[in-house]
């Protein structure tokens, strides 16, 4: 049992340290494509560090590993960029959805055979870009002004071409609610007014990773529905 236990652990150290120079080179990009002098270097080297152990202890040392990892690094300089000048360069979103192309149908999250893979990543490339363009659409209605970028809509459209139609809306979701709570908080601490412009990248990015870990749409709806069902019968005794 040890020598499982001494070899899983050099596994994750091992993986850790890798995570912690990819987030090192993700930093030195933003810090070039922003023209910042200062990033927040550390925060991003832990947060690459983090995410390249929790997509190990999911993917293992496999394809899928390397293919989100590289997934996980652009979304990483994606988002340090767009924290600091508010933009999101176009080559990014480009990058991804040719390899999404390319790779779709090694993507075993996209669906069980290469078909399956093939026309999720497709729909999910339309998905992601059109539900961007009509909450853009919307908060324009709402606030009077544009709430969404250009490069918010080919993100979540480059996003739906890797993980699919159905967890890219999920992805928007959580992007959604993590962006308001944020914004309630930081206005609640006069850090920004309510006519501040908030970068959603962050979220979206920090959204769509979680949802790599969410199980199939499908099965995610039936343990909510089942679960609402238990709630249900204990409430009423049935």
């Amino acid at each position: 049992m040890e020598p499982i236990i001494m070899t899983f652990a050099a596994a994750i150290l091992t993986v850790l340290v890798f995570g912690l120079i990819i987030g090192n080179f993700a930093a030195k990009a933003a810090t070039v494509i922003s023209k910042k002098k200062k990033t927040l270097y550390i925060f991003i080297e832990l947060i690459s560090a983090a995410a390249s152990v929790a997509l190990f202890i999911k993917y293992g040392f496999s394809f899928q590993f390397l293919f989100f990892i590289f997934f996980a690094f652009i979304l990483i300089v994606i988002s340090a960029v767009d924290y600091y000048v508010r933009i999101i360069p176009d080559i990014f979103c480009i990058v991804l959805i040719v390899l999404a192309g390319v790779f779709c149908f090694f993507n075993i999250e996209l669906g069980a055979n290469l078909q399956q893979r093939f026309l999720n990543s497709g729909i999910g490339l339309i998905t992601g870009g059109a539900v961007m363009i009509i909450m853009g659409a919307l908060g324009k209605l709402i606030y009077k002004k544009e709430t969404l970028g250009g490069g918010d809509v080919k993100l979540m459209a480059a996003v739906g071409a890797w993980i699919g139609w159905e967890k890219v809306l999920f992805a928007v979701f959580i992007a959604a609610c993590l962006g308001s709570i944020a914004g309630i908080i930081l206005i609640l601490l006069k850090k920004i007014s309510r006519k501040s412009y908030l970068p959603f990248a962050p979220f979206l990015s920090a959204a769509t990773f979680l949802t790599i870990f969410l199980p199939p749409a499908n099965a995610l709806a039936n343990a909510v529905f089942s679960a609402e069902t238990n709630f249900l019968n204990s409430v009423l005794g049935i």
